[in-house]
Order: C-alpha cells, then structure tokens, then sequence
C-alpha cells in the first residue's frame, strides 16, 4: 500500500450533484454554513469538490477491501480508495504518483455517469499531521463558557484556544492580554474591572478598588483615555465615582481584551483599549431547548450577597436570555479593625435576543439595566444615593454578502445618571475637614472670639450619554490574512452639577452656596479604520492598521474667570487625530515566540480636562477635597510607542517577558494652584513630553500532573521631563512668572503610577486536560512606591504581600461550588492609589482584612 500523507479511503455520503451548490464553506460555533448556493466560477466547483473529498474522513482502522465491500449500505455505491491504488501511465510522463492520484481523484469527482451515491468510511493517517491554526472563519470549538483549564492560569495558550479566530486575531498584538469570563465564578468578583484585577492572566494593570462594586484601572500607567464596551463605547459620568467597567457585571463577560498599546484601530482614538465580548443570545442545534442558571455568592468580612438567575430558550436560528443580579453589601472590616464606609445595593437586568436571518445572516440584540443606591464612597467628597444606567446595542452580521467576506454592524445608546451627597454618617466619621470650627471675633482683645460649628454640606448629579454606531467590511484569505475597512461615530453628552454650601451652627449670617459643574457638554467623533493581517509564511505574520477622527467639542459657558479671561465666551474645539501602528509575530521552532510592535497614537482631552469649573473630583486618587479647572486650550496628547516580547511554550513550561517604551508630547497632567478663597485646585495642562517605560513577565511550571507553580511581574516608571516649561491657565493668569506647581524642578514622576507588583503561588489540581478541581495558594507582592509627584501633593507609599487560598470544585457536570479566603493572614493595608486623609491618626481608605466566600453555579 502506498501512503499519501497517511492512507486514507473515502466514500463520499452525497450526490454529486449536491457539490454545485456550495461556494465557500463558513465554519461558525460547531455548525457549517454555506457562503453562497450557487457556483460562480466553474474552478470553484473543482476545488470544494477536492477540499470535501479529503475533508469527510473520520478517525478509525483501515478495513480491507472485503470489509469495504461488506459496509456498504444498500443500493448502488462506488467505493474511491486512495490506498492500494494501482497508477498506470506512459514511462515519459511528468506527473509522480502522488499527483496522479490526485488527478484522478479529481477526475472521478467530476465524471457525469456516476453509478449512483458515493459513501464516507473510515480512515487512519498513518503519520502525524501538523497542527493548523484556523483562518478568521472558524470559530471555538469549545465555548468559553464551559471550559475549565484556564482557570487561575498565567500564560495566555490555553485561554485563547478557547476563543474564535476573529477574537484571537484582535488580540495578536504585543502587550495584550485576554481574560475568560468563567473566572468570575471562580474569583467572586463583581464588575467587570474587578475580574481583570483578581485574574493572573492580566499583566500590567493596577488598581483602586473604590468600593466592592467600583473598581478604577490603570493600565501601564494610563489613566485616562480609554476606551470599553461590547462594541459600543462606555465613558466615565463622574471621573471618581463612576469608572469605565463598573456598569458591567462580571458575570455577563464572555471574554475581556485588554490591549496596553497604540495596536489596535478598532476601538476609537486612545493609548490603551478595554474590549468587553458579552455573552450574546444562545443557539441550539438539536432543536428548540430551554435552560437556567442560578449563581450565589457570600462574602463574609461586609457579609455582601450576590444572587444571579438567568433563563435561555432557543431553537437552531434563534435564541433568548434573561437574567437579574441582586448585590447587597455592608462596611468591611479592614486588618485593623477599622471600620470602612462601604455599604451598598445593586440591581441589574440584561437581556440577549438573537435571530438568524438566514445561515449567514444574524442580529443580536442585547439591554443591560442597572440601578444602584445608597453606595459609599470612603475617601471620596461624595456618596451615590441612586445610579441608573440604560444600555442598548443591535449587532448584525453577515457572513456572506456581495462585495466581501463579512461586513459587521453595531449601534448602541447608553445613558448614567445618578445623584449624591455627602451627608452620610460614614462620610462625616471619616472625613473630619467636613466638620469643623471657626473662630469668629466679636471685639478687639482680650475678648475671646465666637466659636462656630461649621459643616461642609454638598450635593451633587450627573447625566452623560453615549451614542454611535460602528460598522465594517473584511476580505479574508485563508492563507494571507484578512483586510478590514470600516468606519465608525461617538457622540457624548455629559452634564455634572455640583452645590457645596458652609453652614454655621449658629447661623449668625446666611450661607451662599458654591455653584460648580460642568455645563452641558458634548463630543462628536466620526472615524475611519482600516486593518490589514498578512501571513507571510507559516512562520511570520504582520499586522498593521491605522485610522483617522476628528472630535469636536463644546459647552455651555462657565462662570469660572480663569476660563473666560483665557478662552472667552466660545469653547468649542475641533481635533484632527490620526494614529498608525504596525506588528510582527515570528515563530521559531515549535516552542518560541518572537513579538514586535511600533505604533502611534493620539487622545483628545476629555470634557472633564476641558470644561470643568471647580468640582470636587478626586482626579489624583490618594486626595479627597480636590477642585479640578478645566483647560479649553488644551492640546490633543500624541504617543510613540516601541514593544518587544518573547514568549515560551513547551510540554511543561510556559514563559514569556515583554518590555516597552513610550514617548507622550503633550502629555496632559495638573497644575496645582491654592487660590485665595478657593483653596487647593487642579489645573489641567500639557506637558513637552512625558515619558513610559516598563514591561511584564510571567512563568508557568508543571511540577508533575497534580502541581504547577507560577509567577508574574509587572512595573513601570512614568517621568515628566519638561515640567517646568509649561503652566496652566490659572497661573498664568495670577502669576505668569511662577513655575507649574510652584516648583522648579525639571523632571519629576508622573502622577497616577502603580509600583513594581508581582504574584507567585502554587496550583494543586485535577490532571485531566479540562480539571474539575483545583486549589490555589498565591501571593501579591508590592513593592514600595518612591517615585510619586511630589509637586502635586502624592505621596510615597509602602509596599505590602497578601495571600489568598482559592478553590473551585465541579461536582456534576452542572454544578460548580467555590470556597476561599483573601487576604489569608488579615493584613492592614493600603495600595497606592487609596485616598489618604490622615496618615498619621490611619484615617483613610484601608482594603479589607480577611475576607472568606464562598457560592455556587447551578446549570439546568
């Protein structure tokens, strides 16, 4: 017998005809689906008719040709054997037998006077055959949702086998990282930005856990800027009490794309790019199904309560989910003992509807509802005493149409609102300066002046919108890689009110309220995009992508003198943004790795950086009682950005280290300024140039089948260099001949910068390739932070470890339980980005102390 790639016999279980009816076939979950039902070319027909040939082998033993003989079902069959197959041609011929085989193969496949059906049976390839990566048409073929081998996991390998080769593609970018969103259960976590910082599988991203249930990120020392969304855009209302994820439940994510680098077009102008995939309307292939989920969460330091319960039903071409989340929380206990203002009640709805027009046409419709009350901010000016939050978004795909490949379409509308105070208990406990004394005089001395009692009151509301749509076609080649164009539009409206008014107790004299905000404002966006992946070889690919906006914005007049005497009465202000980037990934060997990337990109400012009049907005996070003014003269922010990775995959270890290095003009940052009357305020103001250099790396070691170690690293070191050649409007105005902050100094660390943070531990787990149990012991060690802004009132911070014990445990195949305990030894602590009020007396925001849950995940 003579092997050709392995011996293979094929009976084929279709009619001849029925080749002519498929053009391109489109893999999509586990189900096949023809691109189009007529042939256009006839070199098209000859092809599919090859391809389907060898495609239709199922693995078992070679039988005999009687064994053959004896399978064939009734009727009238021809059996095509590739084995055993005599070639007889003329001793001058070109061809070798390989391709003669081939030939008459293909010969067979088109003769006219076939006898009747042709029939699969089964085939063994004798040698092994090298992996094939998918091209952009296939998709998992294990949803993420039930695959449990890359819990706790540090390398990316076997995260992102679990995801469509679209998905995987968004991600080939160096310095990004993705994260499942079945590590929610796992974790315990709460929103969306909660997960990427309890999950090992992200690298580079710091944190401020502002409550439970509001959680701020800044990636490689980007704090602002960013972009996130299940395709849509989702913005800040208010910039320290509302964050960019925290309207996103943890367990609604699919996927979570983290990508720290001017490397993707996508997503709109920005430095660093958040990308939510949420769970989308199911489908079901055996016919119309129904099913549930119910999920319980218990937390006991705060005894927070988290309850989820989602019905599906389906049917092979459509598909409905609904669920409800209810979170309950009160004050946690730090490691001290102390008692954190923390308590809190949100409720959430979604909603996922999807239709498929035709086998390569779908819609999906998705509603997300979120109502928040009575949510304590310790540390912060103000508490959230209601937060609504209405999110709509209506996909369409197709997968065949007339000019291209794909073509993608998305619009959405969300809108957050909320209203809040500073009259709370907690606040007042935590917060002395709220309360205070003044000594008034009555007389001339010796007569002893008045003491009066004097509470800082203050209310405020925000209302912000976010619309647009994004839309785009792509080419795609199964060899060379894909090209997309697209185009893309935001338009933002955001208005914040804000009243804070001293009362006397006595009220000797009336007390005039403070008016600050930031009046109604709104941005337009309109953007194009283009991509392009070419595979070079098996071995080298790139990447390269670019796009083109222009933002104008505008806002109601303030009544802030520094903005008028500087700008005047029009605000308005128009950006032409441009960004290009462009990536390789070599692979040498089977095992190694090699990334590069280079890119450029730039941020307009945002409407808080342009319009705000005097809020108290704590836009360095350690400070509490902060003014922000606005800068309407602010530059768009222009970033190059260099990247280098290496990453190791073997049978037993998997590595990889990653550094970069990033030039910012224009960087925007503060100018602080204590203005008579007015006190202590923050001015925005562009920076010559700032500086970014870090990098990550990780480690991932199998002991035996039972025990793997890991370990990850992360920093970066942010510098201002040209500080002292530039001052905000502010000054300019009181003093024009002082220097920014009122200091001298060169260069000095950029604000807003999480130190060098690392995670070890150890995994004891089930040895199966998809375990349904594991334990995790690890530990997060921060280094202390000694490079801080000085000038602007940051302030150094001590490095700490905490442990935590984790463990998940699938006890049928539809019921998860997990059980842990973090920070293991009740260590009393604060990260870098805690708001400090008083160090001295420990007041301040502290993280909680030792903190056990536990909670299940019941499927049906």
């Amino acid at each position: 017998m003579r092997t050709v790639r392995g011996t293979c016999f094929v009976r084929v279980a279709m009619t001849r005809h029925s080749f002519g009816f498929v053009r391109k076939m489109k893999m999509e979950g586990d189900r096949t689906v023809p691109r189009a039902m007529m042939v256009e070319r006839p070199q098209t027909c000859f092809i599919v008719k090859v391809i389907l040939g060898l495609v239709l082998l199922v693995p078992g033993t070679s039988p005999a040709q009687s064994e053959l003989a004896d399978s064939k079902p009734g009727g009238s069959a021809v059996v095509f054997s590739l084995g055993d197959l005599q070639v007889s041609r003329p001793e001058d011929a070109d061809l070798d037998e390989d391709e003669e085989i081939t030939q008459r193969l293909v010969r067979f496949l088109e003769a006219d006077d076939l006898p009747g059906e042709i029939y699969p049976v089964a085939a063994r390839m004798l040698q092994e055959q090298p992996d094939i990566e998918p091209n952009l048409e296939q998709a998992p073929t294990t949803p993420a949702a039930r695959q449990l081998s890359s819990i706790f996991s540090v390398s990316q390998a076997s995260i992102v086998n679990q995801l469509s080769a679209a998905r995987r593609s968004q991600g080939a970018a160096p310095g990004s990282d993705f994260v499942l969103g079945i590590e929610s259960s796992i974790l315990a976590t709460t929103d969306a930005g909660n997960l990427i910082s309890k999950s090992n599988a992200i690298l580079g991203v710091g944190t401020e856990q502002r409550t439970p249930i509001v959680t701020y990120n800044v990636t490689r020392g980007r704090h602002v800027g960013q972009q996130s969304g299940n395709g849509s855009y989702w913005f800040p209302a208010r910039q320290d009490l509302d964050t960019l994820m925290s309207k996103i439940d943890s367990r609604l994510v699919d996927n979570f794309l983290v990508t720290m680098g001017p490397y993707s077009s996508l997503y709109g102008p920005g430095y660093a790019f958040y990308d939510i995939e949420l769970q989308k309307a199911p489908r079901y292939h055996g016919g119309q199904q129904s099913h549930g989920r119910t999920s319980v969460d218990w937390k006991e330091n705060g005894d927070q309560w988290y309850g989820r319960q989602t019905f599906l039903a389906g049917s092979t071409n459509w598909g409905i989910r609904i669920g409800h989340g209810e979170r309950s929380g009160n004050d946690y206990q730090t490691g001290d003992s102390l008692s954190m203002p923390t308590s809190y009640n949100s409720s959430d709805w979604d909603m996922a509807l999807g239709w498929d027009l035709s086998p390569y046409q779908r819609l999906d419709f998705t509603l997300l509802r979120l109502d928040q009350t009575d949510v304590e901010f310790p540390g912060q000016m103000f508490d959230i005493r209601f937060l609504v939050t209405d999110a709509y978004s209506l996909e369409y795909v197709n997968d065949c149409p007339e000019f291209s490949d794909r073509i993608e379409a998305e619009g959405w509308y969300n809108r957050t609102r909320f209203a809040g105070d500073n009259l709370a208990m907690g606040k007042r406990r935590q917060i002395p300066a709220l309360d205070g004394t003044l000594l008034i005089p009555l007389a001339p001395p010796p007569v002893p002046p008045l003491a009066v009692d004097t509470a800082l009151n203050g209310f405020t509301d925000v209302d912000a919108m976010s619309t647009g749509y994004s839309t785009s076609a792509t080419w795609e080649c199964s060899d060379c890689g894909h090209f997309k164009l697209g185009s893309d539009l935001r338009f933002l409206k955001q208005n914040l009110n804000e009243v804070t008014q001293l009362d006397l107790n006595p009220p000797l004299f009336p007390s005039v309220p403070s008016l600050n905000s930031i009046p109604h404002t709104h941005s337009v966006n309109p953007g194009l995009f283009v991509e392009r992946e070419l595979c070079l070889n098996p071995c080298l690919s790139l990447r390269a992508g670019g796009r083109l906006d222009i933002v104008s914005t505008n806002s109601d007049p303030t009544n802030n003198r520094f903005i008028e005497d500087a700008v005047g009465d029009d605000l308005s202000r128009d950006f032409f943004l441009y960004s290009a980037y462009i990536t390789a990934e070599r692979k040498i060997g089977s095992h190694l790795k090699v990334d590069f990337g280079g890119g450029y990109g730039m941020r307009p400012p945002t409407m808080t950086e342009l319009y705000a009049d005097n809020p108290f907005i704590a836009v360095l996070p350690q400070l509490v009682v902060t003014r922000v003014v606005g800068n309407p003269n602010l530059d768009a922010s222009r970033m190059w950005q260099v990247d280098l990775g290496i990453t190791v995959d073997c049978q037993r270890f998997r590595g990889g280290a990653r550094g970069y290095h990033s030039w910012v003009a224009d960087y925007i940052t503060y100018d602080f300024v204590n203005i008579p009357l007015v006190g202590d305020t923050f001015n925005t103001v562009n920076t010559p140039l700032a500086t970014l250099v870090g990098g990550e790396a990780y480690l991932e070691y199998d002991i035996n089948r039972c025990w793997t170690g890991f370990g990850t690293l992360s920093y970066v070191a942010g510098t201002d260099r040209t500080r002292d050649n530039s001052i905000g409007i502010i000054r300019q105005d009181l003093d024009p001949t002082s220097q920014r902050s009122g200091s001298a100094l060169s260069n000095e660390a950029l604000p807003v910068i999480n130190p060098l943070q690392s995670r070890v531990g150890m995994r004891w787990h089930d040895p199966s390739a998809n375990p349904r149990w594991a334990v995790e012991f690890a530990g997060s060690i921060v280094d202390d932070q000694d490079r801080f802004a000085a000038t602007l009132i940051e302030s150094k911070t001590p490095g700490y470890a905490i442990y935590d014990i984790r463990a998940y445990r699938q006890l049928t195949d539809k019921l998860l339980v997990t059980i842990g305990v973090e920070n293991l030894f009740d260590r009393f602590y604060q990260t870098h980005f805690d708001p400090r009020v008083n160090p001295g007396a420990n007041l301040g925001v502290f993280q909680p102390g030792a903190t056990f849950y536990t909670g299940f995940d019941l499927t049906y």
